[in-house]
């Protein structure tokens, strides 16, 4: 027993960053094996309809059958939505995530080493509203590189949308980062749109 007063801060400090790092560690891998599931499951998905019959009607059934079994065995989480969501991913992120020829085979895919990620379920979701697949990465690399939650990435999108908006309204008039500023700005203040920094 150590007495009054005397205290080991340093033991101490060294004890918490070693905590907190192996609590980040496993945080990162619970998040990464979630999304590696869902992709496989939205590969898998892909490859049965492929083999099915009429496929849109197939599509539906199939769904409402893996949605309402998945929901009794394993709980919530596998709404047909969420189903739909992770038949996305696959279709969004195999296409990205492959370097040769389209017509690669899903087997192929399924097996490439260039499939890795590391943000959350949560940040794919947003990510996979854009269309462009460049824009996309380009996004999907800033999260990952500068930490951003989903907050900060949804905030960045936005920005860009209001960019967007309002370089689409200025056809031939110089822009300039403090007029870009300014009308953003502006725009949301017009459109009550609260601003959080």
């Amino acid at each position: 027993m150590m007495p009054a007063g005397l205290t080991n801060e340093p033991l101490l400090k060294n004890i918490s960053a070693l905590l907190e790092n192996a609590r980040n560690k496993a945080v990162v891998a619970v998040n990464q094996t979630i999304v590696l599931t869902y992709f496989e499951i939205g590969r898998m998905m892909v490859e049965d309809e492929q083999h099915g019959e009429s496929r849109a009607e197939y599509g539906k059934e199939q769904l409402k059958f893996l949605s309402k079994n998945l929901t009794k065995k394993f709980g919530k989480g596998f709404s047909e939505t969420n189903l739909k969501q992770m038949r996305q991913f696959f279709l969004s992120y195999s296409i990205c995530q492959t370097v040769s020829d389209e017509s690669e085979s899903l087997d192929t895919i399924q097996q490439s080493p260039l499939i890795n990620f590391n943000l959350s379920w949560s940040h794919y979701l947003k990510l996979m509203r854009i269309k462009d697949p460049n824009e996309r990465s380009f996004y999907e690399i800033e999260s990952y590189k500068n930490n951003w939650s989903v907050r900060e990435l949804q905030k960045g999108l936005f920005f860009v949308r209001i960019r967007a908006k309002l370089l689409s309204n200025i056809p031939y008039r110089r822009i300039t980062n403090r007029f870009l500023r300014v009308n953003t700005l502006r725009y949301c203040q017009v459109n009550k749109i609260l601003l959080t920094f």
